[in-house]
């Protein structure tokens, strides 16, 4: 027993790693410089003050354990390769010089208070690891640094490349990084500077990278800039250029801070710069090329010149220049008669939304600013449409003023005031008009992501043109006309159009009202309709096809009624009809209103058929617990397929024709009363009832169960018979009623 523990006790002794201390100048393989062993991987190791420790002659040393430089001493690598995936410590006054190969691996850890150098040559330094440089320390690069892990540099602490710096990993500064004149960084990942970042040679922030600047960052003369992924400097941050910024396709600027573009210095743009907020000095060259935007938001600052001292600058404008509400763009004066003033050139656009302020003090050339509201009344504050106090120009518009309402203002109609608008009224992004009481447009209500709120009557001989906007039509609302939908509509009251109306791709209507389409008119939806259930009121909405022509291309969902009475309903789409939902096509018999499918009709409520359904390279699914009922013309024609798993019921003036070449395929129940033509394929695992007086003809290919034939119960009673069944039973009634109101009288 006593052997066995001593001998598992030894084990657990060996196992643990030992310290090494070198104690002499020499090299790392050297057993003298250790004292006369060398350490392993896992061994930690120091290296005490004023010794010299060197790797040469293309050696591979692992560290896996604590290394440990005190003050005074220093490694070389002069020859070979040093990898550390166990912990580093550099200590204040202390350094390592790499002349060959340094790899941080997975999982290692260095901590700088002192020196790491990547000498000139064909050095390589590669980082998989974590890399701390504290206040004091300095890691610096001649030649090739690869980081895909992390490097940290905390105040006080610096990195400076000199050579090529490829980073796919994350690099957050808080003190000083400097990229030297003949110094390169590739970035494919993150960098982070609240501290000092100075670039004196190229630095290309790559496809899907990022550089955030919370604090200083200068682009020297001479240097370049590229950018092809986003640079974002922050509210506290301040990017000063001397040389060339060039924001390429695919990328953004994004500014809330400040950014000085000096004199000699050029920023060039073939994407977006946002400046949300912040200012952009320039005293150099903004090029926007043709591609380019530049969007000016959130009071934000883009000042063209200086005149103390005088700095003109230039901006050439191929692109399109947006200065938004309260933000502003001033293109400087000359100081004097003897003096250069700064200048536009715009074969561009430049747009000046309502409140914007573009102020030219120097020379301009080119397209002339865009500016909607220099005519165009535009409210100063929220209020009434028929307060003459909120509107800029100091009166009511007109029913031939043009009107623009703009981001963050809501204008009312209110209750018993009537407003006209025979030219234009734009609702911008952000905007809102409310209407309680009456808007009569017949020229062009424009929502560019904007909103109408709808409580009164909208008349609508004109055009509504909804951009990606919202109209929302309350319970009491009723709107008519033409209508283009990109955007949202949602209707709980009344909207009628004989013009044209269309649902585009992208645009949703939700319908817990009543929508209607009279003849002439014309209802394309290549979007999305939910004609929906409304749970407070119980009822489902309302879509009435009166007449004209109804297209479907995009997707209808049916919780409420669908009622078609035109001649042309079609649908290349999809339209699924719940278990709430009803549609009936035609409500007598032979007037000829059609449904035409060449998409797909889901069905798990109810679809009642007066009239005509041609299914035409279509496929109508009864799906299970879902009711047909054709009192008309269902006809299966060119290649379509009839898949029912619910109930059909062909009435006897009811018509359905399958013909050559397509698929009815019962697995539900079908009680024919009237007429069944087949000519092409007709599958029964389900049940077919063919009662007295119905005709079945099959002169294509049957299978399946045998149909129950000569039944002479009836599902459903018809029309006449049911409304003499009712005509019984409200008499019935009366006559129970009048009985108990007859006085009763006592024999004598």
């Amino acid at each position: 027993m006593f052997t066995i523990l001593f001998v598992l006790l030894y084990s657990i002794q060996d196992a643990h790693a030992d310290t090494f201390i070198a104690v002499q100048n020499g090299d790392w393989s050297n057993p003298d410089t250790w004292g006369g062993a060398v350490p392993g991987a896992l061994d930690d190791k120091i290296i005490p003050r004023g010794t010299h420790v060197s790797i040469s002659g293309q050696e591979s040393i692992l560290n896996s354990g604590t290394l440990a430089i005190t003050s005074g001493a220093y490694i070389t690598i002069d020859s070979g390769t040093f990898t550390n995936d166990g912990t580093i410590i550099i200590n204040s006054g202390t350094s390592i010089a790499n002349a060959d190969t340094f790899i941080n691996d997975n999982g290692g850890t260095i901590t700088i208070s002192g020196a790491f150098a990547n000498f000139l040559g064909t050095t390589f330094f590669t980082n998989l690891g974590t890399i701390t440089v504290n206040n004091g320390g300095t890691l610096s690069s001649g030649n090739t640094i690869s980081n895909s892990g992390t490097i940290t540099i905390d105040v006080g602490g610096t990195i400076t490349t000199g050579g090529s710096t490829k980073n796919i990993g994350k690099i957050d500064n808080s003190g000083t990084m400097i990229n030297y004149p003949h110094g390169t960084i590739d970035n494919s990942g993150i960098i982070n500077n609240s501290g000092t970042f100075t670039n004196d040679g190229t630095t290309n922030n790559l496809h899907g990278s990022q550089i955030n600047n919370s604090g200083t960052m200068t682009n020297y003369i001479f240097s370049i800039i590229t950018n092809s992924g986003t640079i974002t400097n922050a509210h506290s941050g301040s990017l000063t250029s001397y040389g060339t910024i060039s924001n390429k396709i695919g990328s953004t600027i994004e500014n809330s801070g400040t950014i000085t573009n000096t004199a000699q210095a050029t920023i060039t743009n073939d994407e977006k710069i946002t400046n949300s907020g912040g200012i952009i000095t320039n005293m150099g060259i903004i090029a926007n090329d043709n591609l380019g935007i530049i969007d000016n938001n959130s009071q934000g600052q883009i000042i063209n010149g200086v005149t103390s001292p005088n700095f003109p600058g230039i901006i050439n404008n191929s692109g399109i220049i947006d200065n938004h509400k309260l933000s502003t763009i001033i293109n400087s004066p000359p100081v004097n008669s003897l003096t250069a003033g700064s200048s536009i050139n715009n074969p561009g656009t430049i747009n000046n939304e309502c409140l914007g302020i573009f102020t030219n003090l120097g020379k301009f050339t080119g397209n002339p600013v865009v500016d909607p509201c220099a005519t165009a009344h535009f409210p100063i504050t929220n209020g009434n449409w028929n307060d003459a106090t909120i509107w800029k120009q100091g009166t009511v518009p007109g029913p031939s003023d043009d009107v623009i309402i703009p981001f963050g203002f809501e204008i009312t109609i209110p209750t018993g005031v009537d407003v006209s608008n025979s030219h234009t009224i734009t609702i911008d992004n952000g905007g809102i008009l409310t209407n309680y009481g009456s808007l009569a447009n017949s020229g062009t209500i424009t929502i560019d992501s904007g909103e109408i709120i709808n409580y009164g009557i909208i008349n609508n001989p004109g055009i509504i043109n909804n951009d990606k906007g919202t109209i929302n039509n309350s319970f009491s609302g009723a709107i008519t006309g033409t209508i283009s939908n990109s955007g949202t509509i949602t209707n709980d009251g009344q909207m009628d159009s004989s013009g044209i109306m269309s649902n585009n791709s992208g645009g949703t209507i939700t319908n817990t009202g009543t929508l209607s389409l009279n003849f002439p008119g014309t209802f394309t939806n290549a979007g999305i309709i939910n004609n929906a259930f409304d749970v407070t009121s119980g009822v489902g909405g309302i879509l009435n096809v009166n007449q004209g022509d109804f297209v479907n291309t995009g997707s209808i969902t049916n919780d409420g009624s669908i009622t078609n009475l035109s001649l042309a309903f079609s649908n290349s789409g999809t339209i699924t009809n719940s278990v709430k939902g009803t549609i009936e096509n035609g409500i007598q018999l032979d007037t000829l209103d059609t449904i035409t499918n060449t998409g797909t009709i889901n069905n798990s409520g109810k679809i009642t058929n007066n009239n005509i359904i041609n299914d035409n390279h279509g496929t109508i699914n009864n799906l299970a617990g879902g009711t047909l009922v054709n009192n008309g013309k269902i006809t299966n024609d060119l290649g379509d397929l009839i898949n029912n798993t619910g109930t059909i019921t062909n009435n006897i003036s009811g018509i359905i024709t399958n013909n050559l070449g397509d698929t009815i395929a019962n697995s539900g129940i079908i009680n024919n009363l009237g007429i069944i033509n087949n000519s092409g394929t007709f599958t029964n695992p389900g049940t077919i009832n063919d009662f007295s007086g119905a005709v079945f003809d099959n002169q294509g290919l049957f299978s399946g169960n045998p149909i129950n034939t000569s039944i002479s119960s009836i599902p459903e009673f018809p029309f006449s018979f049911s409304l003499v069944i009712i005509f019984v039973a409200i008499s019935a009634v009366y006559l129970s009623m009048r009985q108990k109101m007859m006085p009763s009288f006592k024999r004598v």
